[in-house]
């Protein structure tokens, strides 16, 4: 008997040439293997791959598989998101007195808005990027399958209890049931 559970949840984090990878994976039950993918637009072209690597891995389950790219560059490359700020901070002046914040806005909060800090012109990934791609995903789900093999024997170890449990409560039935049959 198998003792690996359906549910499970696994997140690895790796350096990548151009960045950090991050793949989280969270599993439900289902009767067959069925993944949705949550990644960046730039990433899209490595999902055939990553779709390989699952299922060589996972054969059932509802995958909820979250991929991130955060490219790094030199500071030269780089470039802060001039209008995007400007509205950040004009939105948190707005929204202060009205819900009665008493504070100044936070700088590193605002760093970490999507699109605040520009990378320069390489929009294409590096050629490293799908290997090391890869290898986050066979960590994440080899975490993902150890999550759930205890998983699985916890509960397998809990339904073993249970039916013992019946087991013997039916003996104690058996008992009673002959002493009775004997009154009557």
């Amino acid at each position: 008997m198998s003792t690996r559970s359906m549910t499970g949840f696994a997140r690895v984090r790796k350096t990548a040439p151009d960045g950090e990878i991050a793949v989280g994976i969270k599993s439900v039950n289902h009767r067959g293997l069925d993944m949705h993918f949550h990644m960046d637009p730039e990433l899209d072209a490595f999902e055939g791959a990553i779709r390989n690597a699952v299922k060589a891995k996972v054969a059932r389950g509802h995958l909820q598989i979250h991929v991130l790219f955060n490219r790094t560059a030199p500071a030269e490359a780089s470039s802060l998101n001039r209008p995007l700020l400007q509205a950040y901070l004009q939105a948190f002046r707005e929204a202060a007195p009205e819900f009665g914040a008493d504070c100044k806005p936070d700088l590193n909060a605002a760093l970490r808005v999507p699109g605040m800090l520009q990378v320069g012109d390489s929009a294409e990934p590096g050629a490293g990027l799908e290997q090391a791609l890869l290898e986050a995903t066979a960590e994440a789900l080899d975490l993902l399958n150890r999550f759930r093999e205890r998983e699985g024997a916890a509960m397998a170890a809990e339904m073993r209890g249970r039916c013992a449990s019946v087991c013997d409560l039916a003996a104690q039935m058996e008992k009673i049931r002959s002493r009775a049959t004997q009154a009557f």
